[in-house]
């Protein structure tokens, strides 16, 4: 009998360091090439989280080989919990195709887009069929990795203006609609359980910081549709929004700080990137040094915590490795 508890434990979470490297990655690139900086670091910050996600498909793919995982990713699929992590690999799938975008043909990558946009959306509707026809899923159940898919929704929009021809870019909008009603219902529901009711297991503590991603890429999507060249009311609300947001989860070290590290700790790294990303936009758009300089200490501080994270890694690898010998 497979357990709840082995479905939100097995290892497609280990996407989550890919997904987090892209995320930075696209972060610094960004940076880089607005302020018309050296490439060198984006590079290989890209070139890494590239070969980090090699290796992780590769320890996938072996994983697989054994029937008892196999039977184990078809119980997390056909789990209304479980079925949500998989959209760390869609979301993933996106951030990957913006980060090779410079590399590719601008044909080549429309027809990867839509690919990838058919089978996320599959994805949505599996998600949101699974919560309102099972009778068996509870409110305590609830966890933040469902903005994960919200903001692959976000990341769709954003992606789609790179990659889709002017046209018929209008179907953006779906997505754009789609997502932001959707994180004003879960919003409400997160913070409500967050304030009222059971509290998160300490393995999923890092997932809270998922709040910031969802407001952060909605300003940066709506900004990236609408064209217009200054924030208006509504940009202007997400992104304070997500200014409150990263105080105010900043101001929770200590909370955070008493979560073990695992690879559920990578999901610090991706929203503070989509954070990053955003405040970048808001300088281009008022020109206001403070912006830029928040910008700056937030991707630095993202760089530093993901040394932190893969120095703590190997640490704790080759403390196994010797506690086994």
């Amino acid at each position: 009998m497979i357990t709840s508890n082995q479905l939100l434990k097995f290892p497609i979470n280990y996407f989550s360091v890919s997904m987090g490297l892209l995320g930075l990655s696209i972060e610094i690139s960004h940076f880089s090439k607005f302020l018309g900086l050296n490439l060198v670091l984006s590079y290989s910050v890209t070139l890494f989280a590239w070969l980090v996600l090699g290796i992780s498909i590769v320890l996938f793919s072996h994983a697989m080989l054994t029937r008892s995982n196999r039977l184990l990713l078809i119980a997390k699929w056909r789990h209304s919990q479980g079925v949500v992590d998989f959209s760390i690999i869609s979301l993933m799938v996106m951030l990957a195709l913006i980060s090779i975008s410079s590399y590719l043909t601008i044909e080549l990558m429309s027809v990867l887009f839509f690919i990838a946009v058919f089978f996320h959306t599959l994805l949505n509707l599996m998600v949101i069929r699974r919560w309102i026809t099972d009778p068996f899923l509870v409110f305590k159940n609830l966890r933040p990795s469902i903005f994960l898919m919200l903001s692959s929704d976000f990341v769709v929009v954003i992606a789609g203006k790179l990659f889709v021809p002017h046209e018929i870019s209008e179907f953006l909008w779906f997505y754009f609609s789609i997502s932001i009603v959707l994180w004003f219902v879960f919003l409400f529901f997160i913070i409500y359980r967050l304030m009222f009711s059971t509290h998160f297991p300490d393995r999923w503590r890092p997932g809270i910081f998922m709040l910031l991603s969802p407001p952060s890429l909605a300003f940066v999507a709506y900004q990236t549709l609408t064209g217009d060249p200054t924030p208006g009311v509504f940009s202007t609300i997400l992104m304070d929004f997500s200014i409150f947001i990263f105080v105010f989860l900043i101001a929770q070290y200590g909370y955070f700080k008493q979560a073990s590290l695992s690879m559920l700790s990578w999901a610090f790294v991706y929203p503070v990137a989509s954070f990053g990303i955003s405040l970048q936009m808001l300088y281009k758009l008022t020109g206001h040094e403070g912006y830029l300089m928040f910008a700056y200490l937030v991707l630095v501080g993202n760089l530093f915590f993901t040394l932190y994270l893969f120095s703590r890694m190997l640490l704790d690898l080759f403390k196994k490795q010797s506690t086994a010998s």
